[in-house]
């Protein structure tokens, strides 16, 4: 049952992942809501929780190497559709909502203001969310409005430079990335972001120890959940003002998987 619910996705979210750059972000959110709504099906008729469903569609476990898996649709994006589907009734309501949304990405920041019972807005402050989410003003300065929103609101910090102690977690960016570049480089597949992956694979060497210098590098708002969720696993590390945390990854990662990384990461953008 589980491949017939995959070869449902799939189409839908080949559709998303080919055409979002050029897609409006309403456009995107609508095709989340879709695939949302055949896991939310399945859910409903079978003795399954969502993360485990999640997993099994991305046909992987946890830390390993190199293995087949069923699909490309990560479990990040997969509970992200699910989300979205439980915040709107349908389609029409998330276009009524969102008539001119300018950026998916500051939506996504958004997410915990719609669905997070501790933290929904309610009233007039979702109305002026709403109107801020759907102006004119620059995407940035939306972005930078609703961090300072999470700040007063959320009461923590959730970006790419705070300290995350659960290395697992680091570890599951890791190994999904890694997977994912070793498939790409056994099937030939090139890269259309290849000064970012150059990049990366240049701090991928110099974090195997602590005597290179990192190279900055931009994280683009186009990349796949996967790439981006990676890049920011990056920066985070080749940000710090010790070596104390790469250190201790180095410990959960094998520093020779560093490298192999980093060569399959040159041969792609080459």
């Amino acid at each position: 049952m589980i491949n017939k619910l995959i070869d449902k996705i799939t189409p839908i979210y080949n559709d998303y992942r080919e055409n979002k750059d050029k897609m409006s972000p309403n456009l995107s959110i609508c095709l989340m809501y879709e695939i949302g709504g055949l896991l939310k099906e399945y859910l409903d008729s079978n003795d399954v929780k969502p993360h485990n469903l999640y997993r099994k569609i991305y046909g992987r476990s946890e830390g390993s190497f190199d293995n087949t898996k069923k699909s490309y649709i990560t479990r990040e994006f997969l509970g992200r559709c699910f989300r979205i589907n439980n915040m709107f009734s349908n389609k029409e309501d998330i276009m009524s909502k969102f008539p001119s949304l300018g950026s998916f990405t500051n939506f996504r920041e958004s997410m915990p203001f719609f669905d997070n019972e501790k933290y929904k807005f309610e009233g007039d402050e979702m109305d002026k969310l709403l109107s801020l989410l759907n102006s004119d003003l620059p995407n940035k300065k939306i972005h930078s409005i609703i961090k300072k929103l999470q700040k007063e609101k959320i009461g923590i910090r959730n970006d790419r430079k705070q300290r995350l102690n659960d290395f697992d977690s680091y570890k599951k960016v890791f190994v999904d990335f890694y997977n994912r570049a070793y498939k790409m480089k056994l099937e030939g597949v090139k890269t259309s972001e290849s000064d970012l992956y150059i990049k990366l694979s240049k701090n991928l060497s110099a974090m195997c120890s602590d005597e290179i210098q990192y190279t900055p590098f931009e994280i683009p708002d186009n990349i796949e959940e996967t790439e981006k969720a990676f890049c920011e696993l990056v920066d985070f590390f080749i940000t710090r003002k010790t070596f104390v945390e790469i250190r201790r990854f180095r410990k959960v990662i094998d520093v020779k998987r560093f490298s192999m990384l980093s060569e399959y990461l040159y041969e792609i953008a080459s």
